[in-house]
């Protein structure tokens, strides 16, 4: 039985480091600790780098392979990136990278994308998180027209 609120939060932050499922998202081994504990918000631009893997290890993608080595920018909260990487990214500190397993309902789901990925697919995903900044708008000013 738990002694106190103090004793449950360190069971769940252990079990955070072990790997206990966050709907659907595993943090299975955390490569590089963050070097600043500020998490990215939605809204924000995430930067990172990733290999996407099936559960049996075949390589999907990777960005560092496809991109050179330049960080794939995403709105964190938009529908531009797979859901099971942006809720695992909104518990990463800046400069962490982590592996972790993704749920086929968080990530390409009943039909998958064949044949790369088939249907009902479990991800195991690399994730670097390198940066993540506001947003930028589009102009500072309203416009001003004339007629």
């Amino acid at each position: 039985m738990l002694r106190s609120l103090v004793d449950a939060c360190y069971l769940v932050m252990d079990a955070e480091k072990v790997g206990t499922p966050l709907n659907g998202v595993t943090k299975i081994k955390t490569i590089y600790e963050p070097w600043s504990n500020k998490k990215p918000l939605d809204g924000q631009v995430c930067q990172i780098n990733y290999i996407l893997s099936l559960s049996d290890g075949t390589m999907v993608e990777s960005s560092r392979e496809r991109r050179k080595n330049v960080p794939f920018s995403f709105v964190l909260g938009s529908t531009d990136i797979v859901e099971g990487i942006s809720m695992a990214v909104r518990t990463f500190g800046q400069g962490e990278r982590s592996i972790v397993k993704i749920a086929s309902e968080l990530g390409y789901g009943y039909d998958g994308i064949p044949p790369l990925i088939p249907p009902n697919a479990e991800l195991i995903c690399d994730i670097e998180l390198v940066d993540f900044s506001e947003r930028q708008k589009l102009f500072d000013k309203p416009l001003m027209c004339t007629l």
